[in-house]
């Protein structure tokens, strides 16, 4: 079993194309940014639809 190397880890980092993490960091951020907002639509769809249905009643 290997243990986790700190230095290892930077030497990777290092050797890395810096557009390459910028663009990995980018592409996570963009896919939490997503998904945060579909949940947002889907919540504001949410209290419309009550809304008009609560407006029908009427």
């Amino acid at each position: 079993m290997q243990r986790w190397n700190p230095f290892s880890l930077l030497c990777r980092l290092l050797k890395t194309n810096p557009s390459d993490l910028v663009s990995a960091a980018l592409k996570v951020f963009t896919d939490v940014a997503k998904e945060k907002f579909k949940a947002a639509i889907a919540e504001e769809e949410e209290e419309e639809k009550k809304a008009f249905q609560t407006a029908v009643k009427d």
